[in-house]
């Protein structure tokens, strides 16, 4: 099965539409995996992985390429754009989907709303996947890059869109990063006391790898009350060479391939923000205020200094064995079911290139209103929400910029 989609990727290669594959750059003194970077012409705008198995590498470096392309709104690529105020008859209410505070605005929220209701901006074609119905939802939360002059709904992400050979596939890989990405936010702004994840048999080993190279690896269970088993993997270095904090994420239904996501996906990051960390001139960044890109949040966690700023988390001693873990009665078909009776809407537009479309891929952008969303701007802090109010309860946000990139 990978091969074939290899050899998808390939042909895709060939006409044109796929940039390079290449093994990428790793240092000498880290654990050594399959890493692979496919891009054109900047390789900051592609798309990287890192993977035990080198075919699975390969395509997921090539997958995140079809993502990125696909979320660069191109004309006579991408889907029409219509511009418009907003009608309740046809289109999903912008309003679900705003996050600031009174606090964090020049508006009030309501006055804000209002505007963006009474604003024209562009809408896309989507479907809301509980009743299948189409309905316009706005282009601004479907793509990350398009001509951008309206009132802003929601701090623009990739988070939710999801490259596969068939639309289902897409979809429910989209919705599980939505489900792992709230549940990351929500922890954090929350301080959520997490248990700490025993890591068994391979997982075991894993873990005893890195600690060859003095890296500690720290697995949580993140899962909220949505019950989707979703794990945070924060690896800590405390020798002062390397960043002294790298967070992945990952959610899905088999734990032990989840939570092996998450540690790798930790240890993609550690290795593109150490790589940041020389081109800058080994020179972290301290001010949080001065936060303005990834780049800057990977350098403002990157002196050891920066580790008891998880205390909340790293202190806690409380423990979980995997097969403890809850976990839904439920597979990747039923998630839009359950999802929606749970209170969380899903909708999606398909965002795929005719070319890419026409190779067997699919990029669809899930979009789900109800879930607390990520955000990587600190100028656009998303401070609100149902679910992010309930755990937090009457305490305060956490403020300080979160560590995950």
């Amino acid at each position: 099965m990978d091969s074939e989609t290899l050899r998808k990727f390939n042909l895709l290669r060939l006409t044109g539409c796929l940039g390079d594959l290449i093994e990428s750059f790793y240092f000498t003194d880290e654990p050594k995996f399959s890493q692979y970077s496919c891009y054109k012409d900047d390789p900051e705008s592609g798309g990287t992985s890192v993977d035990i198995n080198e075919e699975r590498a390969k395509i997921k470096a090539c997958g995140e390429f079809l993502e990125r392309t696909c979320l660069n709104y191109t004309e006579g690529l991408s889907p029409e754009l219509i511009s418009m105020k907003f009608n309740k008859a046809l289109c999903v209410d912008p309003a679900r989907f705003v996050n600031f505070r009174d606090t964090d605005m020049s508006y009030k929220k309501e006055q804000y709303i209002s505007l963006i209701r009474n604003s024209k901006i562009s809408w896309v074609k989507g479907r809301n996947e509980c009743n299948m119905e189409e309905i316009l939802i706005p282009a601004q939360l479907v793509f990350v890059e398009y001509p951008f002059s309206e009132p802003l709904i929601r701090p623009r992400i990739s988070t939710g869109a999801a490259a596969a050979e068939n639309f289902e596939d897409a979809l429910s890989k989209g919705i599980l990063e939505n489900i792992e990405r709230d549940a990351y936010i929500i922890s954090y702004l929350s301080r959520r006391k997490l248990p700490k994840v025993e890591l068994e048999r391979e997982l075991k080993t894993l873990e005893e790898y890195f600690n060859r190279y003095l890296i500690e690896l720290n697995v949580f269970d993140i899962t909220t009350d949505i019950e989707v088993p979703s794990y945070m993997c924060i690896a800590l270095d405390r020798t002062g060479f390397g960043p002294a904090v790298s967070v992945g994420l990952k959610t899905g239904f088999d734990e032990v391939e989840s939570i092996k996501g998450a540690i790798l996906e930790s240890h993609q990051i550690r290795q593109w923000t150490r790589y940041q960390y020389l081109k800058q001139g080994n020179v972290p960044l301290t001010n949080s205020k001065d936060i303005k890109s990834e780049k800057d949040r990977g350098l403002f966690w990157y002196n050891k200094e920066r580790i008891t700023d998880l205390d909340f988390l790293l202190g806690n001693e409380e423990t979980v064995r995997i097969g403890q873990i809850r976990r839904p009665a439920m597979n990747r078909k039923s998630l839009v079911n359950y999802l929606q009776n749970k209170g969380v809407q899903t909708f999606s537009v398909d965002i795929t290139y005719p070319p890419y479309k026409e190779a067997g891929f699919n990029v669809i952008r899930t979009i789900q209103p109800e879930l607390h969303p990520l955000f990587l701007e600190e100028e656009f802090p998303c401070y609100h929400s149902n679910r992010l109010n309930k755990f937090l309860g009457n305490n305060v946000i956490n403020l300080l910029p979160h560590p995950f990139i």
